[in-house]
């Protein structure tokens, strides 16, 4: 450590602190402790640890407002202090460089970019302590004994993350070679600012970590001995859906769910796929606003609510971790969405991204980590990554010729195979049928919604006997996917429809009741086809790429609102799924979310994960067509059997 200037009383200029790596590892491996140190061997590498310190001389202390260089600082903690015993205040912008020069031989996976920015953060908290203790010696050698109190700045002891545009009034970073923006965000980004506060007095006579719980803390409460012991440890759980947004309150530390609550997309109204919604978004800036807006709105409002059912502060909530497919996370942010629409449909956003509260806009707690998991490709979002935790899913050994599915129905279905040594997943591009879109009668699966036909034929010419199960027990007002599905295998079964999708009757009447009728079309019975077609396609590209066949799938995990309302025995029918084991497993993507709200190691599980998945693109294999026209027929054999046979003649 080098101190290249010197400088004491009220700061006219900026001095430079240079620390070598190698003094700040120790304290490094320390916080990085069981991540990668080969990561920590390379970062000492290209990392270059130096401060820009000024020192003050007070102006006045108010409160929690201390006047340093004419410049207001508010933090709670300053209560504890006393201008008088005051001796100098020392401001810092403190950084660790780029990670750039860290990259070697091709991009870092995730799980080396998590270790390498465990380690960067390790260098960055070691750099503080060898900072601290600059100050100290410094002090020490110009005969002046003095207490140095902890590290206060934004983030820290509650105060503002606002607070950091003040830093750099008084400290000039570009010495260092730091910047500053307008809002306060400093670069590089291993870059932090604060302050130590020289006191006469021992620290036990201060008694400094005695002051009041902070009201209004603003900044990091991690790193806050007040906030750490006071509060309450509550997060949020969002999967952020085309047509749907769920979202669950828990208590973080008991992991207990405190709330649920799921909402339509008010996106909708703009658009009712991702399709027509990435065309709108694209139509310039405002209209990328407006569907961030909407949704950051919808969830806002969804937190206020479940946060007054359970009587909390929505202050409280100080980790969020949000699941969607690539359009919605994209949109969440705010961020362009044209690498989406053309090809080769590259999502911008790969890797895990961390927001605070303030920055998404929500009315959580403002320093609070908001997480998004990894998107897998320009179709397949965390969602998928999110269904995969929470069903175990693992690649297994290449050995194991079983495999399972997971497979999340929709307009965009995600279809996910593990075994074999390899975790393969795509997308099927299905169309709205399966979520009631495009067909006469159609709806959500919400209350009224036809879920299930059952159709025992009627005797000597009289009409069919026809059972209708209603979500809601409501009287029908339409039909939603799994009706739709429920309706085709029986009408199957019972000589009404044959397998090359021709309806005899032209329609079928469900149900009739004076004005109303429902009842299933030729049209509707073609975008089932097409839909259906598209799913089946999707799962035997995936069973040929693992080199694996329908007899070897042990399982198929059904996910989503279809999942919860499709009866497996009908899906099997029509040839939308293979003759083999299905099981229900409920809303995955909001389970394996809250997974990773609840647990670091389920986090750190996620990213493995997406780094371990290969995302296979349907529109890249020549094969598809084929495989979709084959699979459009309504027979068993047409999405097991028959195709089967084609991969063993291929």
């Amino acid at each position: 450590m080098k101190d290249e200037q010197n400088q004491t009383g009220k700061a006219i200029k900026t001095i430079l602190v240079k620390m070598e790596a190698t003094d700040a590892r120790p304290a490094a491996l320390e916080y990085a402790k069981g991540e990668n140190q080969e990561i920590g061997r390379r970062l000492e590498e290209t990392i270059d640890i130096r401060a820009a310190l000024a020192a003050y001389r007070p102006e006045k202390l108010s409160g929690a407002i201390l006047t340093v260089g004419g410049i207001d600082f508010a933090c709670p903690a300053f209560r504890a202090l006393t201008l008088e015993r005051i001796h100098h205040v020392y401001l810092y912008i403190l950084t660790v460089g780029s990670l750039d020069g860290l990259s070697v031989k091709g991009s870092l996976s995730i799980a080396d970019q998590l270790a390498a920015d465990v380690w960067a953060n390790g260098y960055l908290e070691a750099g503080r302590r060898l900072l601290r203790k600059h100050i100290r010696s410094s002090l020490e050698d110009s005969g002046t004994t003095c207490t140095i109190a902890g590290t206060y700045g934004p983030g820290y002891r509650g105060m503002a993350l606002d607070s950091m545009v003040n830093f750099g009034k008084l400290v000039d970073g570009e010495v260092i070679g730091v910047t500053m923006n307008e809002a306060g965000v400093l670069s590089p980004a291993k870059t932090t600012a604060g302050m130590y506060i020289a006191l006469t007095g021992s620290q036990e006579e201060l008694n400094l970590e005695s002051q009041d719980e902070c009201v209004h803390c603003k900044g990091n409460r991690d790193s806050c001995a007040v906030c750490v012991n006071n509060k309450r440890t509550v997060g949020l759980a969002l999967d952020i859906g085309t047509t749907t947004i769920a979202a669950s309150l828990w208590e973080r530390h008991g992991k207990k769910m405190l709330d649920s609550l799921s909402r339509t997309n008010p996106q909708v109204r703009l658009g009712p796929d991702v399709i027509s919604r990435m065309e709108y978004a694209m139509l310039g800036d405002d209209q990328l606003k407006e569907l961030r807006r909407l949704v950051v709105n919808c969830i806002g409002d969804m937190i206020m609510t479940m946060a007054q059912r359970c009587d909390i502060n929505p202050a409280d909530i100080d980790r969020v971790i949000i699941v969607g497919n690539p359009a919605m996370n994209h949109l969440f942010q705010g961020e362009k969405i044209d690498s989406l629409a053309h090809a080769p449909f590259h999502p911008k956003l790969i890797g895990p991204v961390t927001m605070t509260g303030r920055s998404a806009g929500l009315p959580v707690y403002p320093g609070g980590a908001v997480r998004l998991l990894p998107n897998l490709g320009g179709q397949v979002g965390s969602d998928a990554l999110a269904v995969m935790l929470a069903a175990g899913m693992t690649p297994g050994s290449p050995a194991i010729s079983k495999v399972r599915l997971a497979v999340d129905i929709g307009t965009n279905t995600e279809i996910i195979l593990a075994g074999r040594g390899r975790l393969l997943v795509c997308s099927a591009a299905a169309g709205p049928a399966f979520e009631g879109g495009a067909i006469h009668n159609g709806m959500r699966a919400l209350t009224g919604a036809i879920s299930e036909v059952r159709i025992k034929p009627g005797e000597a010419g009289q009409p069919d006997d026809i059972k209708l199960t209603v979500i809601g027990k409501t009287a029908p007002a339409g039909i939603c996917g799994s009706g739709l599905i429920s309706a085709a295998a029986e009408l199957l079964r019972n000589g009404h429809l044959i397998e090359n999708g021709l309806l005899l009757e032209g329609d079928y009447c469900l149900y009739q009741k004076n004005e109303r009728r429902l009842s299933i079309h030729q049209a509707d019975i073609r975008q089932l086809q097409l839909a259906k077609a598209a799913v089946a396609a999707g799962i035997f590209i995936l069973l040929k790429e693992a080199g694996a066949t329908i007899e070897d799938i042990i399982e198929i995990n059904l996910t989503g609102a279809f999942g919860a309302t499709v009866d497996p025995a009908d899906a099997i029918a029509i040839g939308l799924l293979p003759d083999v084991p299905v099981q229900a497993i409920g809303h995955a993507a909001g389970i394996g979310a809250s997974m990773a709200l609840l647990s670091d190691q389920h986090w750190q599980d996620a990213l493995q994960l997406a780094d371990e998945t290969e995302h296979i693109e349907l529109a890249d294999r020549p094969d598809f067509q084929d495989l979709f026209i084959s699979s459009t027929g309504f027979s068993k054999q047409g999405s097991t059997a028959d195709l089967a046979d084609l991969q063993q003649s291929e």
